[in-house]
This record gives C-alpha cells, sequence and structure tokens, in this order.
C-alpha cells in the first residue's frame, strides 16, 4: 500500500544538537582530549580513586546508530560554561531538562508531523497534560470531544476539571460550540475505540476563527495516516508507547507543534518530572525508524480484516475508515488506519471470542507487531462508566483490533475459528 507523504517525511530527519559537538554533522567539534577538559590527571592515583574514574573514550566518528547517555548529569570545565549551558537552547546540563537522546526522539516526531518542535515526556497521559497545559490560557475554557481515549477523559474530568472550566462536545455536530480566545480544543484523529475520523480540518477553522487551539490526539492514526498540523492543528500529541515505537517495551509521550506552545510544553515537563527514560527515547527512535514499513502492512491487514468482519454472520457493527459510505475521511487522513472494532452483542460473548482465540492474544493497548484485542469497556474506557460508554458506543460488546504486520490469512483463519462458537 502506498502512503501519500512517506518521500517528504524521510527528508526532514532532525539535526541533533547538544552541548559541545553537533551530533548530526560528526564530533569535530568535541575537545581534543576529554579528560583534558575537566582537569582530570590520574597517573599517581591509588587504584581506589582510579576505580572511580573511568578513562572516557574519544569517539571521533560518528556512529550509525546513535548511542544511549545514560546520565543523569553533564559535565563541565568551568562556571563559565554551566552559566552559558543554562540559557543555550540544545545544551545539556542535567537530563531532567533535556537529554541527548529524549531531545533526538522529539524532533523526529516534529520531522514525521512536519511541526516546528517536539518533546517527549514520559508517557501520552502526560503528554496529554502537558499538551493542555500549554494550549489553555488561565481561567479559559477546555474543550473535549466525547469519543476520547477513556484516560483523557478521566483526566480531563478529574484534575483539570478541577482547576478550570471544561465543557464536552461532538465534534461532527453542527454548528460547533461556541469556542472563544484562549480556550483549548481537544480531539482525536481517529476516535478510540470507534475509529471514526475527526472533521480535522472543520475544526481547525473554527478554532482560527475564534482565536482557540487545536490540539489532537494523532495515536491512532500515527503520522503515516494522518497530519494533523497539515490540517491545520496547532498541537500534536501521541502515546509514542503504541505504534511509533512499536514493540510494547517502552512508556513514552510526545508532544509536537507550533515553537512557542511547545516551549512552554517543555518548561512544564521539566517543572513537574515529566521527562522521558533516555533508554526508552533510544529505544522508541530505533522503532520509530520502521514506522511507516509497518504501517503500510498494517493498515493493509486492517483494511482485509473489516471486509471479512462486515460479511460474518455472527459480527454485528464493524468500525474502520475504510468502511464508510462516502469518502469523506480522505479530507483529513492519508489512510485508514491499523484499528478496527466490532461488535458482538454483548460482554459474555465477547469473552468467548477471546477465549477461543489461539494467535491474536489479549492486551490492553495498541500498536505493536504483533495483532492484539482489548475491550474497551473493561479496559481504555472503563472509568467513563456505563451511561456515557452507552452514549458514545462502547458497549458490554464491542472489542478492538490492534492489527499487526502477520500474514493477513493467518490473522483471519484464527478470528474465524474463534467466531465460529458464536454461530
Amino acid at each position: 500500500m502506498s502512503v501519500p507523504g512517506q518521500a517528504s517525511n524521510r527528508e526532514n530527519l532532525p539535526t541533533l544538537r547538544g552541548a559541545g559537538p553537533d551530533l548530526g554533522e560528526g564530533l569535530d567539534a568535541r575537545p581534543a582530549n576529554l579528560n583534558q577538559m575537566i582537569k582530570r590527571d590520574l597517573a599517581s592515583a591509588d587504584p581506589a580513586t582510579r576505580a572511580v574514574h573511568p578513562p572516557t573514550v574519544e569517539v571521533r566518528q560518528r556512529p550509525l546508530t546513535p548511542p544511549v547517555y545514560e546520565t543523569s548529569v553533564f559535565v563541565f570545565p568551568d562556571l563559565e560554561s554551566v552559566d552559558q549551558s543554562f540559557s543555550t537552547p540544545g545544551d545539556f546540563v542535567y537530563s531532567r531538562m533535556e537529554n541527548p537522546n529524549t531531545l533526538a526522539l522529539g524532533q523526529q516526531v516534529a520531522a514525521l508531523e512536519g511541526a516546528e518542535a517536539g518533546i517527549v515526556s514520559s508517557s501520552g497521559q502526560s503528554a496529554m497534560w502537558l499538551a493542555i497545559a500549554a494550549a489553555c490560557a488561565p481561567g479559559q475554557r477546555l474543550w473535549y470531544a466525547h469519543h476520547l481515549y477513556g484516560g483523557s477523559l478521566d483526566l480531563i474530568q478529574t484534575e483539570i476539571a478541577g482547576r478550570q472550566p471544561v465543557s464536552g462536545f461532538d465534534p461532527w455536530a453542527d454548528p460547533l460550540p461556541p469556542f472563544a480566545a484562549g480556550d483549548a480544543v481537544v480531539v482525536e484523529s481517529i476516535s478510540n475505540p470507534l475509529c471514526q475520523p475527526s472533521p480535522l480540518g472543520r475544526l481547525a477553522e473554527h478554532c482560527q476563527k475564534a482565536g482557540a487551539t487545536l490540539v489532537v490526539d494523532n495515536t491512532f492514526a500515527t503520522p503515516v495516516s494522518c497530519r494533523p498540523i497539515d490540517r491545520g492543528a496547532d498541537l500534536v500529541v501521541h502515546s509514542l508507547t503504541k505504534a511509533i515505537s512499536g514493540h510494547a517495551h517502552v512508556i513514552l509521550g510526545a508532544v509536537a507543534g507550533k515553537k512557542d506552545l511547545v516551549a512552554k510544553a517543555a518548561q512544564l515537563r521539566g517543572r513537574l518530572g515529566m521527562t522521558a527514560d533516555a533508554r526508552a527515547a533510544w529505544l522508541a527512535l530505533e522503532g520509530a525508524k520502521t514506522l511507516f514499513v509497518r504501517q503500510e502492512r498494517a493498515v493493509a491487514n486492517a483494511i482485509d480484516l473489516a471486509r471479512r468482519l462486515v460479511a460474518h454472520p455472527a459480527v454485528g457493527a464493524v468500525h474502520h475508515p475504510s468502511l464508510l459510505t462516502d469518502s469523506s475521511w480522505q479530507r483529513d487522513l492519508l489512510a485508514p488506519g491499523a484499528l478496527l472494532a466490532f461488535d458482538l452483542g454483548s460482554q459474555e460473548r465477547a469473552n468467548t471470542l477471546i477465549k477461543g482465540l489461539r494467535l491474536i492474544v489479549l492486551a490492553p493497548s495498541l500498536g505493536d507487531v504483533a495483532t492484539t484485542v482489548s475491550h474497551p469497556g473493561l479496559t481504555s474506557h472503563r472509568s467513563i462508566g456505563a451511561e456515557l460508554g452507552a452514549r458514545i458506543g462502547v458497549t458490554p460488546g464491542l472489542i478492538r483490533l490492534s492489527v499487526g504486520i502477520e500474514r493477513v490469512s493467518d490473522l483471519w483463519q484464527d478470528l474465524a475459528q474463534a467466531l465460529e462458537a458464536l454461530r
């Protein structure tokens, strides 16, 4: 499957700059001898002292794969240099504020999204909080789509609602609510879990006229299937735990968008200690290298499975953008995404299917290379309650399928044999 915009994404790779070297162009800017720079003389030191101060290996060639900077702090030769680094963007002082691995990943997310800037944080949940705090002026209203990830709804309705006015709304309504200058508006590019594409262009136009800030959670779609900034969004949020890292081995989030808003989010991240782990950032950056090839396969698989599920007599409603009767989703999406949902009518029937699967596993997350199922009512949306769940379609029989990169024939064989018990 061909994905529009792929070539341009590959051209906009980031250059990493930090204190001293330009890591995107090599290490020629480094001092000739780091030991000399920090004035260490260990020639006559006792072995007990030398054990504490191992030699520093100088690497003048750029490694093909960047190293992991597992350090909490960086070394300086004098007070002038440390003072300068505190006021120099991109310099590294203390890893709670920034680290070469977290900086590189933030720049890569920004490049993939076509954003002015990007940062990473400790989780998708922290990224959502940082984006809202940066986007919404004090005392102004936060508008949020009813169709959001349950964790986002819980965050907004409990923590944020206690600090400022919040209102839920339907992003597909006509007319849209009366957004005001200074307000923030939060939606998902593809809604969780019903996979409904949001009308981003229309929402962005409404926000721009009102002076409101549009924040889009692009976790479900990824930059492969949607680029919200191209549609007028001000900030994009990701749970990097999901498809961008792609291997279910990290917990990370990201905020990308306008430089001034991202700078606010970065300040809050440092003050509140929501910084990402360096090794997790390194793993996610490695995972992102294969994002496009993984998503091309996973999206093609999802399209195939959605069509097969629609035709199966044991399955009720099936939700995937490719199934929409018109092509309106193509205004805001580049591809229909690798997530789909289908309803089996009751929690009992949903459980029967899950227990009957032999290849696909139950795992309350998404975006892995392996296909997984989840039950939104008992996992991602368990905090929203039955009333709101029924209103937005999170029913007891709803199953969410995160489609991976296996052979689609194997995936369908597993689903079909598990569905036989429901006939």
